[in-house]
């Protein structure tokens, strides 16, 4: 959304190209920090109950700054601000629900 937004302010006639390369550089460095992968080594379970993917808000975290960095750098501060705002209070919200309780017996 960011990504986009700035694009269209930045050149008009050619949204796509300065948002574009950014996103595909940001999410390829995000996309190394997510991992899945055994993280327990047991024998009498099944291969997919030890699956995990880790790492998702670490990756979304890199794919955020990199969206502030280049609200910054095209002068945009009052988008920039905003968002990192957003960045860090959302985190902060409480989560609905009720959280899974693994047990291991």
């Amino acid at each position: 959304m960011i990504f986009t937004y700035i694009s269209a302010l930045v050149d008009p006639y050619s949204t796509s190209r300065i948002a574009a390369q950014i996103v595909t550089g940001i999410g390829f460095l995000g996309a190394g920090i997510i991992l899945k992968g055994e993280l327990f080594d047991r024998k009498d379970s099944d291969s997919t109950s030890n699956q995990k993917v880790v790492n998702l808000t670490t990756a979304a975290s890199i794919w955020f700054s990199g969206a502030i960095g280049m609200a910054i750098g095209f002068n945009f501060y009052f988008i920039a601000t905003v968002s990192i705002a957003f960045a860090l209070i959302v985190p902060r919200i409480p989560k609905v629900g009720k959280r899974r309780e693994e047990t291991y017996e």
